[in-house]
């Protein structure tokens, strides 16, 4: 296997947050049509069938597990207030630091620091598209923005989304 590269990680970043924000349908597949349409340059390689559906199924579950924490709910109230007060893509970044310095992101100690970031910048970003419907565009940009900027690199050295899913599925 080739080893991974920036522009292919950050693609799959924007690929999985258009299916995290895709509106839930049956099959839970709405933003595969994006993958089919990418044009190419020759033959499909391995990091072509890249499949973003079972990746944010997986976030989305953990987003949820978290979305459910008394003390992460209490968070996101304040940082809402403040959230509506401020353009979308720095209060996004500083309201994913502020959560991750919570003792919700505590509860995993053996957890990498950008495991936290994707997990808390995926529930929090979740939660305020729920919150704010209206906003929905420019939160799904704001948190492909932060993850492409704090996180590619760091799922680069872990080999992909699929294998970083899979470590964030087993925490």
């Amino acid at each position: 296997m080739a080893p991974l590269k920036l522009s292919t990680i950050e693609r799959q970043t924007f690929q999985i947050i258009q299916q995290l924000f895709a509106e839930d349908d049956v099959d839970g597949i709405a933003c595969r049509q994006f993958s089919d349409q990418l044009e190419t340059d020759g033959p499909l390689s391995e990091e072509d069938h890249f499949d973003p559906v079972p990746i944010a199924a997986t976030l989305r579950g953990m987003a949820d597990s978290m979305n459910q924490d008394p003390q992460f709910q209490a968070s996101l109230s304040e940082l809402k207030i403040a959230f509506g007060q401020e353009v979308v893509d720095g209060a996004f970044g500083r309201g994913v630091d502020a959560l991750l310095q919570t003792q919700i992101s505590q509860r995993v100690p053996d957890a990498a620091l950008e495991e936290g970031l994707i997990k808390v910048s995926i529930a929090f970003g979740l939660y305020l598209k729920e919150s704010w419907p209206e906003l929905k565009t420019k939160i799904q940009c704001a948190m492909t923005t932060f993850l492409q900027s704090r996180v590619t690199t760091w799922v680069i050295q872990q080999g992909g989304w699929e294998k970083v899913s899979e470590d964030i599925g087993n925490i």
